[in-house]
């Protein structure tokens, strides 16, 4: 948290964060998922309360965070694999973070 606060909360208005309107509670049963053709995705996106603008990095790191957790019981790999994973299919889908963000997004995690 204290790495948090320094790296985003005391230099907000500084930073060049990209922002949009982010879901706010990215997990897995807010998500409707479909396969087409042995491929799965995402159909469409459930519960809308709470929704806002901010840094789209928040929503990569929340959806990641509720996926670490899920893979928790696990273990601690497979907690690392579900970070790992969701920032990856983020970036396969087209996402982009820039140096900041990466920076961030770190920091984000379990916040």
């Amino acid at each position: 948290m204290a790495a948090f606060q320094d790296r985003f909360i005391t230099r907000k208005d500084s930073l060049n964060l990209k922002e949009s309107l982010i879901h706010g509670d990215y997990n897995e049963q807010n998500a409707v998922v479909r396969q087409d053709k042995g491929v799965w995705f995402i159909a469409a996106v459930l519960d809308l309360g709470d929704a806002h603008r901010a840094p789209v990095l928040f929503d990569v790191a929340l959806a990641a965070t509720y996926m670490a957790l899920q893979a928790a019981g696990e273990g601690h790999t497979a907690a690392d694999d579900a970070l790992r994973d969701v920032v990856l299919g983020y970036k396969e889908a087209g996402g982009w973070f820039g140096e900041e963000e990466a920076d961030l997004l770190m920091v984000s995690f379990l916040v």
